[in-house]
Order: C-alpha cells, then sequence, then structure tokens
C-alpha cells in the first residue's frame, strides 16, 4: 500500500498509494456513513445509546443508557454502585415506556435543550430511595362545579397536610415550603405538590410517605363521618388540627365527587413501588399539557449561591445554574449531602443518620421469582385466564411473581380491567389475580385504592392444575405424615401383583444370563493368558484382569 521513489540525491521518500490515487470506494463509502450517522446524532437527541466519560476529578462520570425493562435498570445501577445514578422514564406511543439511568445533572443538561413536544418524561420514586412529601391532586371540575376554580380547597388541603405534619412530627410548614405544580385544563383541575420539610428530612420511602397520606385522609373521613377519628391521631389532637381549619365545611369540600361516588382530593395510587412521577415541564404522550409553575406558588427557588457554596463551585470549576436548581426542588427524591433525618408513618421521627448511598438495591426479605407472558406453570396460567375471561375480555398475563414461602402466584393482566367489585372495567387501574397454592383457590383483586380492601369470590383450583411436588404433597394437603405414607403405600398406589411378578422373573432371567457371559469372558481370558507365553504381568495386574473386566492388552507390559 505504499511506494517508494528515489531522487537522483539517494534519499528515499515514502508515501502511501491512496494519497496519490485517492481513497477506496470502501474507504469513502465509510467515511460517508460516519458523515451521516454524525449528522443524524445532531438531529436526534434521544439515542439508544450509553456515554461513558470523565473530564476531571471532580466532574461525575457520564452516563446515558436506556434500558427496555425496569427490572434492567435497576440491575445496571445496583451492579454499577455510582450515588449519583437515578432512574427515569420516557413515555412512547400506546402508553408504552423505556427507561433512563443516568444523574440528574447530566438529564437536565440535555432535558432542558429539548422541545415541548419530545418532554414525556417520568421521575421513578424507587420502593428503597428516601423522598419528599408529595400529592397528586386532582378532580372533575364539571362533577364539582361547588370547588370553583379549585384554589379554596387546595388551600385547605396544604393547611390541613401542614397541622398533621406539626402534629405528628413537630415540623412547622407553610405554603411557601410547598412547590406547586400545574398542569390543569378546563375540564379538569390536576396539581402536583412537594413539600420541602427542611432539615435534610425526608420520608424513609414513598410507601411510609403513603401510609401517612392514608391515615391523614382516614382520619378525615372518620371525623367528617362520626366526628371521632381513628388511633393514629388522637381525638384531642385531630381537633386542635380540624380548629386551625376555616370551617367544617371547607373540610367538607376536600371530599370530591367522581364517576364512582366520593373520593379523597388527592390520589391514593401514586404510592406505589417504584411509582413514575411526572416531572416538571414534561406532559402526558397522548395529551399536550405540560406541568408548570403555578401561579399561586409562592416556594422561594434558589437563585442564588453563598460564599461558601461559591468557593465550592470555583474550585470544582462549575457555573451555578438556576434552572436545573429549580428543577432540583420539584423532584421528589432529591440529591442531598450529609446527614438526613428519616420520617416513617408509625412513631417518632428515626434518629439522624449518616449519609446514605441511594443505589437502587431492592432488598428481598423473601424468596421470589417474576418473568413476563408465560410462567413456570402453564396449566395454571391457562387456568387463571379462563377465569379472567369470563366476561367476555380476553386477558394476557403481563406479567407474574412467585413467592415460594407463601406458596402464591400473582398475575398482572393486560387488556382487561374488568373488576367484580364495581361491576365493569376501570378506566385507568388495572386488576391482578392471586393463586394461593396452598388453599388452593384463585380470585381477583384491584390496583384501584378505592377497591384496595376488595376481594373477589374464591375459585377452587383444579387438583390437576396445581404446580406441587412430593416434597410439598404433605404441606399442600395438610395431612400427616403417617397419612401420608399410608397413602403411598395402599393399594391404590402399589402395582398389580402379578406385574411384579413379571417384572422380578425377567429380571432373574437376565441376571442368569448375565452370569453366563461373564463366565464365558472369564474362562476366553484365562485360555488367552495360558496361550501368550511371551508376556508376563505382576500380581495386581492379574488380580485386576478379572476384577475389572478390562481388555488384556491393556493390562500387559513388554518385558
Amino acid at each position: 500500500n505504499s511506494c517508494t521513489v528515489k531522487s537522483s540525491m539517494d534519499i528515499k521518500v515514502s508515501f502511501k498509494v491512496s494519497s496519490f490515487y485517492g481513497a477506496t470506494r470502501k474507504e469513502y463509502l465509510y467515511q460517508l456513513k460516519k458523515k451521516h450517522h454524525l449528522t443524524e446524532c445532531k438531529k436526534h437527541s434521544l439515542r439508544y445509546s450509553t456515554i461513558y466519560q470523565r473530564n476531571s476529578y471532580f466532574d461525575e462520570r457520564i452516563v446515558w443508557k436506556w434500558f427496555p425493562r425496569q427490572r434492567d435498570a435497576f440491575n445496571y445501577c445496583s451492579l454499577t454502585k455510582e450515588k449519583y445514578l437515578c432512574l427515569f422514564t420516557y413515555e412512547k406511543v400506546d402508553s408504552k415506556r423505556k427507561f433512563l439511568v443516568t444523574s440528574h445533572q447530566q438529564f437536565w443538561n440535555r432535558y432542558s435543550k429539548m422541545k415541548s413536544s419530545e418532554k414525556h418524561f417520568y421521575e421513578v420514586i424507587a420502593e428503597s430511595k428516601p423522598c419528599r412529601l408529595y400529592f397528586d391532586i386532582e378532580f372533575d371540575k364539571t362533577k364539582n362545579p361547588n370547588l370553583g376554580n379549585g384554589i379554596e380547597v387546595l388551600e385547605t388541603f396544604i393547611q390541613l397536610v401542614c397541622s398533621c405534619l406539626h402534629s405528628r412530627f413537630k415540623i412547622t410548614l407553610g405554603r411557601k415550603n410547598v412547590v406547586d405544580l400545574d398542569s390543569s385544563t378546563e375540564n379538569k383541575f390536576s396539581r402536583h405538590l412537594i413539600f420541602h420539610l427542611g432539615d435534610n428530612t425526608l420520608f424513609i420511602n414513598n410507601i411510609e410517605c403513603g401510609q401517612f397520606v392514608k391515615s391523614i385522609c382516614l382520619c378525615l373521613s372518620d371525623y367528617l363521618n362520626t366526628g371521632v377519628s381513628n388511633s393514629y391521631f388522637s381525638n384531642d389532637k385531630f381537633e386542635r388540627v380540624t380548629e386551625a381549619m376555616p370551617s367544617i365545611e371547607s373540610l367538607h369540600k376536600i371530599m370530591v365527587n367522581n364517576d364512582e361516588g366520593k373520593t379523597f382530593l388527592c390520589d391514593l395510587s401514586v404510592y406505589s413501588k417504584n411509582r413514575n412521577f411526572r416531572l416538571y415541564l414534561s406532559s402526558k404522550f397522548s395529551k399536550k399539557i405540560p406541568l408548570t409553575i403555578a401561579s399561586e406558588n409562592v416556594f422561594c427557588f434558589k437563585n442564588k449561591l453563598t460564599k461558601s457554596e461559591r468557593r465550592v463551585y470555583k474550585l470544582q470549576n462549575k457555573t451555578f445554574d438556576k434552572d436545573y436548581c429549580q428543577f432540583c426542588d420539584t423532584l421528589v427524591c432529591p440529591d442531598i449531602d450529609g446527614n438526613i433525618r428519616m420520617l416513617t408513618s408509625v412513631g417518632d421521627a428515626l434518629p439522624v443518620t449518616s449519609s446514605i448511598n441511594p443505589v437502587y438495591l431492592v432488598t428481598c426479605k423473601e424468596r421470589r421469582c417474576d418473568g413476563f407472558k408465560v410462567s413456570p406453570y402453564p396449566d395454571l396460567d391457562q387456568f387463571v385466564l379462563q377465569q379472567a375471561s369470563i366476561n367476555s375480555l380476553n386477558g394476557s398475563i403481563r406479567r407474574w411473581i412467585h413467592y415460594e414461602e407463601r406458596h402464591m402466584m400473582i398475575y398482572d393482566l393486560d387488556n382487561n380491567r374488568w373488576c367484580a367489585n364495581i361491576g365493569r372495567e376501570h378506566k385507568s387501574n388495572h386488576v391482578y389475580y392471586v393463586a394461593d397454592l396452598r388453599s388452593k383457590v384463585v380470585y381477583q383483586k384491584c390496583h384501584d385504592p378505592n377497591c384496595a380492601n376488595f376481594k373477589s369470590s374464591e375459585i377452587q383450583i383444579p387438583i390437576e392444575v396445581l404446580p406441587f411436588t412430593d416434597n410439598d404433597v404433605i404441606e399442600q394437603f395438610e395431612i400427616s405424615t403417617d397419612e401420608y405414607l399410608n397413602m403411598m403405600f395402599s393399594e391404590d398406589f402399589l402395582p398389580d401383583t402379578n406385574v411384579l411378578e413379571k417384572i422380578n422373573s425377567d429380571q432373574h432371567v437376565q441376571y442368569e444370563n448375565d452370569t453366563n457371559v461373564l463366565e464365558k469372558r472369564n474362562l476366553d481370558k484365562q485360555v488367552q493368558y495360558e496361550n501368550d507365553n511371551d508376556i508376563s504381568i505382576n500380581s495386581k495386574e492379574f488380580d485386576a484382569l478379572f476384577e475389572e473386566d478390562l481388555p488384556i492388552d491393556l493390562l500387559c507390559s513388554e518385558s
């Protein structure tokens, strides 16, 4: 590929042939493809790609990795063990989603440059990650004309939550500590509220956060119906909470009307495990109404640095971005350095702990396995689908979970939201079926918070469908060991006597035939040994000759 030219001065000059004749067709096409690839990258900021880069000692490693499934994204976060990594969800067509692993700073650098039509992102609130107190406020304006624009009932609700926080945890908050995000339309009132508890105070996870919210709603419901609250708040405490409210009528407005009757102003279903919560400036894929700062918001976002913070930024060669700080204040799960005071729904606040590593490590208290579509028990899958298809709705298994210690299978369904509690399909929430293998029954439950305590009538699972082994028979059917042994050795389980006699006779004939063959082989080996007078073997090899039944030529050695 190179050429050497010798001049009159005897100086050798070497150059590549391609530099003289030009690039070959293969090289030209490669360069053209590379140029086209770079052009496409500039057009589309979101791509299925992974980027790793570190510019300086203080910079975090740049990670931008997509996953088709949430479980794979969690596994990646747990393996990398990077403290700053978090998980986001991107909504696609038909409510399908893909999952992004990156940091808050790296996400904002790209998110802030996207078009509004491309922003359909959600924050994943991991079950093991501390979080702020958050609410999803919504109601239908057409079904609640008495609430007007909804501002008055919203202020009453915020005041009620602040009073309960002070009564339960001695935390004093006001409207200025609440980030208010708005995505309301003409027919629907929709707000997201993020409470900043102050002093690095967070709930230990969103499940405990949800328990606290549900306790407020239950106390309010009992108080409005009977005048007495439940045991979470003592009667005098909750009375002191309600004394701060404008009036009892204002508390009644927190119970709003929907298609199913009365419900709470806040959505109680947003406190589930690994919940997706819409991000600031994002909209749902089917709608074009983004979450923006509400006009009634009085939360003071950070717009300048303190002296100590300026020194840190200068040392790390960073610039202050107030828009990024505003974005971080709207997140449910923040990045907090230093000590964290964690709250639980029961008992007092936990003592101040050291800085935790918010890596997505899901702790398993019991053995379980899960998967998609088909489980290890296809017969049980078909039986559950038959029960789910009774109402002319052909559902399919989206996901299954098997709890080994509890002998229980959970089936999440697709294409079927029919709930036996309301006698129709739910509009947004799904249903699931529980197969209790210990009790040998199947029943339907629901993800809707209004049907949280509902359980359909039990359906007996046929014995031929149950997945069990011999080791599980005693436990599955709740019989004693003696009964199990008597059952196994009863006449129903033992084979026919004539069959046993025939088997024994065949085995005896086979044994006699094998003995005759062995004697004949040993006799042949002895004759072969006597004939081979020139071959000598030691005593051990001689014994092995007849005991191991090996070819004689492998045991002999030349003299």
